[in-house]
């Protein structure tokens, strides 16, 4: 199915530390006028959060904020068509993390 990848450029952008519980982001990305609040919200969720394999991605937003199920599919959509998001179909099955 669908995968969804950072670029390398988001990804060089972003430090991480995984013995304190946060995260650095380039503010270039929260400086970025091509995407709404919302989807700058989700960017940081999404990289901030400890997926597993099998997790829906959707369903875990839906449980940490107000937005509806509309503004964050909005939301994922102007990172993917940004440049923020890529997605990657792997042999018909669902590869999401």
């Amino acid at each position: 199915m669908e995968r969804m990848n950072l670029s390398k450029e988001l990804m060089d952008a972003i430090y991480e530390d995984t013995k304190i519980n946060y995260m650095l982001v380039n503010e270039d990305v929260l400086k970025d006028k091509n995407i709404s609040f919302t989807a700058k919200g989700i960017l940081c969720f999404l990289l901030s959060y400890k997926f597993k394999k099998g997790d829906d991605y959707q369903e875990i937003l839906k449980t940490y904020t107000k937005e509806n199920k509309k503004s964050i599919i909005s939301g994922i959509k102007e990172l993917k068509n940004n440049g923020y998001l890529k997605w990657e179909v792997k042999n018909g099955k669902d590869q999401r993390n």
